[in-house]
């Protein structure tokens, strides 16, 4: 059996083939040659199916011979459409009384894993295909600007820069070419197989950055002192929280958001200088703390007009006093703002649309529908990993705004794709949640009962099921620690003990926390303006 292009004719073996879908295209062929044996037992030409077993075909191939050796050519390109909506795929001989695999067809991670001699890194078990795009970071200073390469397909190793050589444990982060956000497969079983990232070990030695207040960070990310609390290094504890964890200091994530509590405003007003993705900072944002306080006042509103501009999450609990002079009540008039507050208004009506204006008047939490796996998640689990790509692709999500329909829709299929991850938390998800529930079973949090119940939640729970409760949880602990902020109580403890496990689930789906975290801020400020 081979594989064969109008470009390339593979080599011949005597196994089944290793495809992946992205070698299959629309002049893609199979050459298989039979021994005279099987050409007998076949009778005469014989039938190719595809399908995912030997007893489950479904779709026949078309198939053309040649020769006295009886040789074959099966079409695999009609399989183009097919592999849109299913992953894994076999390609079977028809034999009698029995179908033989010739080909095999599904997908693997881009890389399996990686060598380094201290100069030259290789990526080991790489996906056939195209090209891939490498990113490289430094364990011990995250807020290095990476090393980028990019290697075309021949291609399996590239040298490190001269100053990764000697900066300790390194992470490299492996996808196809060309990758982004919106254009990564969302709905694989098991994980995101076109990004990896894995962990390096280049060498000895630490990064050396001239700045002392760097070199403070690097010094506890490599386990020689605590972390510090001076707010000169917030934009660099910002990175060293969000990032993976170092080998020495496992802690290290914890103890450096721990000390962005330290100063909240001015952690904040960092937070606009880390070089880190919005996502990014929703771990590090929630383990310090800095979600569940309450800003009395606005601090420098001309700086936090700064903030809006690169990290919107952040700047909105900083604008947070000032969000109820858009509720429409009388008693907040805007009259009584100064021109610096008047712009971080209009930044909140810029950045965060229509569904803000909703809900600071006292209306509704958007429809739940767009908010959860709906009312039958383990049926969508249940369809091909290629299906759900081909039903996000017929969708066709473009989101507007942080709280519009299509952007709450990819939060949540982010954290459908993050379900076997979600699965092994170290927590029971449905203690949290019903920690959460019994506080809002005050009478007078009805308001937070409700939007919280409109989430969807199995009936039964375990451990293989529990991915299923995310979005109410995700809900439910924003909004705790957004009632901490502007009314503390019973909130405060809460918050606390649900801080932990808030965090890791947050870790999975970034996106669905921050945008809880929104909805739970604007929802509670309009709660207040109209009290």
């Amino acid at each position: 059996v081979r594989k064969r292009t109008p470009n390339r004719t593979g080599q011949w073996g005597v196994v089944p083939l290793d495809l992946t879908p992205a070698e299959i295209g629309a002049d893609t062929w199979l050459d298989l040659r039979l021994p005279a044996v099987a050409a007998e037992a076949a009778g005469g030409a014989p039938g190719f199916v595809a399908g995912f077993g030997p007893e489950s075909p479904i779709q026949q191939l078309a198939c053309g011979s040649e020769g006295v050796r009886e040789l074959h050519h099966v079409h695999l390109g009609a399989l183009t459409d097919t592999l849109r909506s299913h992953d894994d795929l076999n390609v079977y001989l028809e034999l009698p009384g029995r179908r033989a695999p010739v080909a095999l067809i599904r997908d693997v991670p881009v890389v399996a894993s990686t060598a380094c001699d201290g100069v030259v890194v290789e990526l080991l078990g790489r996906r056939r295909g195209g090209p891939v795009d490498v990113l490289v970071h430094t364990v011990l200073a995250p807020w290095f600007a990476p090393q980028r390469v990019t290697l075309d397909p021949d291609t399996d190793e590239f040298s490190l820069e001269p100053a990764l050589r000697f900066a300790g444990p390194l992470t490299v982060t492996v996808r196809p070419a060309g990758t982004t956000d919106t254009t990564r497969r969302v709905a694989r079983i098991g994980g995101d197989v076109d990004t990896v990232t894995l962990a390096v070990a280049a060498g000895s030695g630490t990064p050396t950055p001239a700045d002392a207040v760097e070199r403070s960070v690097v010094a506890h990310l490599a386990g020689h002192a605590d972390a510090p609390t001076d707010s000169a290094a917030f934009p660099y504890l910002w990175a060293a929280a969000a990032r993976p964890a170092p080998p020495r200091r496992p802690d290290a994530p914890t103890r450096c958001a721990e000390s962005l509590g330290t100063d909240p405003a001015l952690a904040l007003i960092a937070a606009s200088r880390t070089g880190l993705a919005a996502d990014e900072l929703v771990v590090p944002l929630i383990r310090s703390g800095l979600a569940a306080h309450r800003f009395r006042e606005m601090p420098a509103p001309q700086r936090v007009l700064r903030v809006w501009e690169t990290a919107p999450l952040a700047a909105l609990l900083l604008t947070s006093p000032l969000l109820p002079y858009l509720s429409g009540h009388a008693l907040w008039d805007p009259d009584e703002l100064d021109p610096d507050e008047h712009a971080l208004l209009a930044q909140v009506d810029r950045r965060c649309g229509p569904t803000a204006r909703v809900l600071l008047a006292g209306g509704a939490l958007p429809d739940p529908q767009d908010s959860g796996f709906g009312e039958h998640p383990e049926r969508m689990e249940a369809l091909p990993p290629g299906q759900l790509d081909a039903i996000v692709r017929d969708m066709n999500p473009i989101p507007a705004w942080p709280l519009d329909a299509d952007t709450r829709f990819l939060a949540v299929l982010e954290a459908f794709t993050a379900r076997e991850a979600l699965r092994e938390a170290p927590y029971d998800l449905a203690e949290y949640l019903d920690a959460v529930l019994v506080y809002v079973a005050d009478p007078r949090l009805s308001e937070l009962r409700a939007a919280i119940a409109l989430r969807d939640r199995p009936t039964s729970t375990n451990r293989r099921t529990q991915w299923q409760l995310v979005p109410a949880l995700s809900l439910g602990c924003a909004l705790v620690a957004r009632q901490a902020a502007q009314h503390g109580g019973a909130a405060v403890p809460l918050e606390r003990g649900l801080r932990d496990a808030w965090a890791w689930v947050a870790r999975s789906a970034p996106k669905l926390a921050a945008q809880d975290i929104e909805l739970a801020e604007f929802t509670l400020a309009g709660f207040q303006a109209h009290e």
